[in-house]
């Protein structure tokens, strides 16, 4: 009989909440999840998650606006939205993998909140892009977010609570702001500048 160790015991638990186990069959690992998902999908930016175990994916806008990879009261008071919590999240364009994130932890310093590798992976897809700090207001949901246009004029946004690649929509606005002024953005989580205006770290309060 295979033992489990405690990590591969939480991966277990973290990606195959209700599939009976097998031994013999190894674990798959989110990306490997997330690629799955992909079968039979047409359109090119697809944000897939994790949620209870189990693997979705979203290319809408509004779907995309309320994943969360913290919980709820992090991100906004409960009458404000209600979120989708997720324990990872991986963005795709084609079906190639651009970034993955994991929930949040305190001093994480993912990749899409340092602005000189975020923009490396966007050119992969979008060609030359130019990244734009400020506060994305939907509905009642204020978040704080990167804002960047394409060539062919397409607007896109990267919400902080998430690091979903969404297309941004008429009900969105975007206003440029400093990060001093968006400290306050959410409700408890907090970033921290490490770089001005290039590279920034996760807080939570």
């Amino acid at each position: 009989m295979q033992t489990m160790t405690v990590e591969r015991m939480a991966e277990y638990l973290d990606y195959n909440v209700g599939v009976p186990y097998n031994s013999r069959q190894p674990l798959q690992s989110f990306e490997q999840m997330a690629k799955q998902e992909l079968s039979g999908i047409k359109e090119e930016i697809v944000n897939v998650y994790s949620c209870y175990g189990l693997v979705y994916h979203t290319s809408l806008s509004d779907q995309g606006m309320v994943l969360s990879l913290t919980s709820q009261d992090y991100v906004a008071s409960p009458w404000v939205k209600r979120f989708t919590g997720c324990t990872k999240l991986a963005v795709f364009f084609k079906k190639k993998l651009l970034w993955q994130v994991s929930k949040f932890e305190k001093g994480l310093q993912p990749l899409f909140l340092n602005r000189e590798q975020l923009t490396e992976q966007l050119k992969k897809p979008f060609g030359k892009v130019e990244l734009t700090l400020g506060e994305l207001s939907w509905e009642t949901l204020k978040s704080i977010a990167w804002q960047f246009k394409t060539e062919t004029g397409q607007e896109f946004v990267i919400p902080w609570h998430n690091a979903a690649l969404i297309e941004q929509t008429p009900e969105m606005t975007f206003v440029a702001k400093d990060f001093k002024e968006l400290r306050n953005t959410y409700k408890i989580l907090k970033f921290k500048e490490l770089r001005p205006r290039e590279q920034y770290a996760i807080l939570l309060a």
